[in-house]
């Protein structure tokens, strides 16, 4: 059976009401990830189902916190995994409920109390998925050693006979985003095979007879942010949240909130089981035909604008940005002042030159809609640009990557590098994913006295130094996160120290300012100086 025909029929099958769910999860898919990559499947269940690009995730945008999330319908201060290091063992938090195994009810507890002679399955690609779960409880518990390992254990399942709910997990695209980056072409590459084992998984669903009795969800736990995740930034917060299957309706947008605890919430509706008294998810009601429709809006996916040239750092003295669209007949509006586009904005005819630093804000246009907004802050300076901090970067083997969990002591330690970046940042040795740290130094210009806001945004620890004084210091090993701090500084130059180390996984590092006259931003080149005299 051609795909397309395989998806239309698992849309328009006669029974209204589901005796299977199919939950895919991929672990770190985010939505730019989906509108841009070449994924049919995913497109032809949006197309044939119900979706938004901007469910959102829980606090910390971490695995295990997501996850068990979504497969209970609760949120970590209930079921009490609050990181991935939280194990049955060694956790501070008891659950507020259990049916058995010592953890949170989840889908597959809840699930068997109320059908106990349902058939679940829960075949997962991450291994550390299975300690979540009522292994006890659940007919298939197996970890596979790829996706497509996962596609045809879910083959095997299928075939069985007829499943209650299968959670079925995709562990490969997050393992490009914390390598490659996310959005990357690598990633993008990694969500592509997603798609084509999501596309095999359903034609084995057809293959067993399964298809007019089955909804399928697909979802993720988190985004991410440079190569991490873990952190508080929309990236890593907005995730994509797709229905397909009998009694569903089709091609419509959601416009109601989504969070990860409503997928347990949705996922109990179509059973028609309870979930424990302590969870907070509620069902989507927006993806049932009957449903008000202002919790959702007929249209289909429009992938946002692509850039053809990396953010960041540019050193070249201008730079031109390129903008695609998969959509020949979409038009593409930016604005270059930071402010969201719309119909009326600057519209895109060739690549944008820039000169000066710069966050574009790009989103592509059709007569029946509008995509969601892509966005690059870029900072251009002269190859000739004088300033910048001295750095000294620090390695470490690979096994202390168990026991480096805070900013080091430097003064005991002998640098493997120095030498000077333009702006507090991470080069290309920093980036590096073996356990690291670095100690930058210099000075930085205040030009107006008055009370100055500072700021960092690292994976992992860091802490900001000023005339001695420590402004501030967000240590451990975190997802990127933005903290602030204050000082009052007189007008002049002014010793500053970022003190950074990397644990291993992601790595991120922003410094900012804000003052008197100077709006919040990340402290350019020109108001840095390696070499030069304080002032008072």
């Amino acid at each position: 059976m051609p795909l397309t025909t395989l998806l239309l029929s698992l849309a328009l099958a006669a029974d209204p009401n589901p005796r299977h769910v199919l939950l895919i999860g991929v672990d770190g898919l985010s939505p730019e990830g989906i509108e841009l990559a070449n994924a049919p499947v995913l497109r032809s269940l949006i197309a044939n189902g119900a979706w938004t690009m901007s469910a959102r995730a829980t606090l910390p945008t971490s695995s295990s916190p997501n996850w068990a999330t979504l497969i209970s319908g609760a949120t970590p201060p209930a079921h009490g995994v609050t990181s991935n290091d939280w194990d049955r063992d060694s956790r501070t938090i008891r659950p507020a409920d259990s049916i058995a195994d010592g953890v949170f009810p989840s889908l597959f507890g809840c699930i068997r109390r109320a059908q106990p002679s349902a058939r679940t399955a829960s075949l997962y690609e991450w291994d550390a998925f299975g300690r979540l779960t009522e292994q006890s409880l659940i007919t298939t518990d197996r970890h596979c050693s790829s996706p497509e390992a996962v596609a045809e254990a879910a083959a095997e399942w299928f075939a069985s006979g007829p499943p209650t709910f299968t959670f079925l997990h995709l562990d490969h695209v997050d393992g490009a985003g914390h390598s490659h980056g996310w959005s990357t072409p690598n990633y993008i590459e990694a969500v592509e095979r997603a798609d084509s084992v999501i596309g095999n998984i359903l034609s084995s669903l057809a293959a067993a007879k399964l298809a007019d009795s089955t909804v399928i969800i697909v979802t993720s736990d988190h985004g991410g942010l440079g190569t991490g995740h873990g952190g508080e930034s929309m990236e890593e917060l907005h995730i994509p949240w797709i229905i397909s299957g009998p009694g569903i309706a089709q091609g419509r947008r959601i416009t109601a909130p989504v969070n990860t605890e409503d997928t347990a919430a949705t996922i109990a509706k179509l059973l028609d089981i309870p979930l424990s008294p302590w969870a907070t998810g509620r069902p989507v009601l927006a993806a049932w035909p009957s449903t008000d429709n202002t919790l959702a809006v007929p249209g289909q996916l429009l992938p946002r604008p692509a850039f053809g040239l990396p953010a960041g750092l540019h050193t070249t003295g201008s730079i031109s940005i390129p903008l695609s669209t998969k959509d020949p007949a979409a038009t593409i509006r930016y604005t270059t002042d930071g402010s969201d586009p719309t119909p009326d904005s600057t519209l895109y005819s060739s690549p944008i030159q820039l000169s000066a630093n710069a966050t574009i804000r790009a989103r592509a246009f059709l007569p029946s809609g509008e995509s969601a907004v892509a966005s690059r802050t870029f900072r251009v300076i002269s190859p000739d640009t004088k300033g910048g901090v001295r750095f000294a970067r620090y390695s470490f083997p690979p096994i202390a990557a168990a026991t480096l969990h805070s900013i080091p002591k430097f003064a005991d330690l002998s640098p493997a590098e120095t030498g000077t970046l333009p702006e507090i940042a991470l080069n290309a040795e920093l980036l590096k994913p073996l356990p690291s740290a670095a100690r930058f130094t210099g000075l930085i210009s205040i030009p107006t006295a008055g009370e100055w806001t500072f700021g960092v945004n690292a994976d992992d620890g860091v802490r900001l130094i000023i005339r001695n004084s420590t402004v501030v210091e967000d240590d451990g090993r975190h997802g990127p996160r933005l903290r602030t701090g204050k000082l009052n500084l007189p007008a002049g130059r002014h010793e500053i120290t970022v003190e950074y180390f990397n644990g291993g996984g992601g790595a991120w590092l922003e410094a900012f300012f804000g003052g008197p006259g100077t709006p919040f931003q990340v402290i350019p080149t020109a108001s840095l100086a390696p070499d030069a005299t304080p002032q008072p």
